[in-house]
């Protein structure tokens, strides 16, 4: 498929965009992108990886994360320095696409959500991932760690859905007809 075929599919027409609708375009797919490659991600972290590390407690973690470099391979993934690569093209897009009240709304919720996962991260998985995942749980009793790795589950399970809210209304906003600029 060639990309101006792909492009036709999308609803728009290159030669009468104004510049800033094809970058809104191009921010929009790498939004699109970008959360679909996290949600594909954790899904396979939920479903593969934590299975490997949560049970039986406290011997997992302490087996999974100890003496390996399986947080350094999770944090190149997940990271901080690949949450500002996530999170810009929808930032951008908002930006570029405010004068379209219907994608603006969509993209609104899809930052606000993604928000709500960013607080839960900052405040809770990431102490949590300090303890547990860079240190594999050294010199916690094993009721901490339990508590601990079922706090990071729920954290995580609410971060997850809050983003997988947000994605839904980005695919919405994705979905949506780039109108032509009224001309002033």
């Amino acid at each position: 498929m060639n990309a101006t075929l792909l492009l036709q599919c999308h609803e728009v027409n290159l030669y009468i965009m104004t510049a800033r609708q094809k970058l809104f375009l191009i921010f929009l797919w790498l939004a699109v992108i970008n959360l679909s490659i996290w949600i594909g991600g954790t899904m396979f972290h939920m479903i593969v990886v934590l299975p490997l590390w949560s049970e039986p407690l406290p011997g997992s973690v302490k087996e999974f994360f100890g003496g390996t470099r399986a947080y350094e391979y999770l944090l190149d993934f997940y990271g901080p320095k690949w949450m500002v690569i996530r999170i810009a093209p929808i930032i951008i897009c908002l930006l570029l696409g405010w004068n379209s009240k219907r994608h603006r709304n969509f993209l609104l919720i899809t930052v606000l959500t993604i928000a709500l996962g960013l607080i839960l991260s900052v405040t809770v998985v990431f102490p949590i991932n300090e303890a547990i995942m860079a240190k594999a749980g050294e010199g916690k009793s094993s009721d901490e760690m339990e508590r601990m790795v079922h706090t990071w589950i729920l954290a995580d399970r609410l971060r997850f859905v809050a983003l997988f809210v947000g994605y839904c209304f980005l695919l919405w906003a994705f979905r949506l007809p780039i109108l032509r600029e009224k001309s002033e």
